[in-house]
């Protein structure tokens, strides 16, 4: 019977190997070759993006990006108290408008910045959600305000107090619709929903949401198409 020497990983040198007999090759030269394609083809699939996940842009940038995402955001926060004061029986010079879009907006920026710090740590922004407007819109629609006439005879005292009971019911709705989305969430009742709950039943009420806001939006463009469409 014949022998033969090699020398691999595993074998030592000078080892004897029958003749005939297959010895396991080194896979570790194949497995750098494949590491090494595959680290080609990321950087291949990175090459339509200007930054990618583990990147960090320069810090100008980041100013610039920031600013432009908070100019798209804030359009959306304010939109909400803009929509529903006319609704709470509130004159278009009344100083509460003001103090309501800036505790909005305070809050918002309060929350995000404990979000992207302490909570998920990503580049989001905490603002009101267009979600609870339509209902929102229902509960004020069931508490008219008064005729013009009437209204032009109150005192500031009184109209704060006619807003403010307003908001006490819209206030209350929403408390009640938390808890009831913790429970939800809590029980994992969510878990058994979600086989009825599809993206064909979610597009057609997020469609149904911009439906019933169309006829508030195109009452405040009206004013001025220009201004509205930029």
């Amino acid at each position: 019977m014949h022998l033969t020497s090699l020398e691999m990983e595993g074998v030592g040198v000078g080892a004897e190997v029958p003749e005939g007999e297959e010895v396991e090759n080194d896979n570790s030269v194949g497995d750098v070759g494949k590491s090494r394609e595959a680290l080609v083809e990321e950087k291949e699939d990175h090459r339509g993006l200007l930054y990618s996940i583990e990147d960090n842009p320069p810090w100008y940038t980041c100013i610039f990006l920031g600013l432009q995402h908070f100019l798209m955001m804030v359009e959306s926060t304010v939109s909400i108290p803009y929509l529903l004061t006319p609704l709470m029986c509130m004159a278009a010079t009344d100083p509460a408008r003001g103090a309501i879009a800036s505790t909005i907006i305070f809050v918002s920026g309060l929350v995000t910045l404990l979000q992207t710090t302490f909570g998920v740590r990503l580049p989001i922004v905490q603002g009101g959600t267009h979600g609870f407007l339509s209902p929102i819109l229902a509960i004020l629609t069931l508490l008219p305000c008064p005729p013009e006439s009437e209204l032009a005879t109150l005192d500031a005292s009184e109209r704060e107090a006619l807003w403010q009971a307003r908001m006490t019911h819209v206030q209350g709705a929403i408390c009640v619709a938390a808890v009831f989305q913790v429970l939800v969430g809590f029980t994992g009742a969510i878990g058994v929903l979600l086989k009825w709950i599809s993206p064909l039943v979610i597009m057609p009420t997020v469609t149904l949401i911009g439906f019933s806001l169309f006829t508030v939006a195109t009452d405040k463009a009206a004013s001025h198409w220009g201004i509205s469409g930029v």
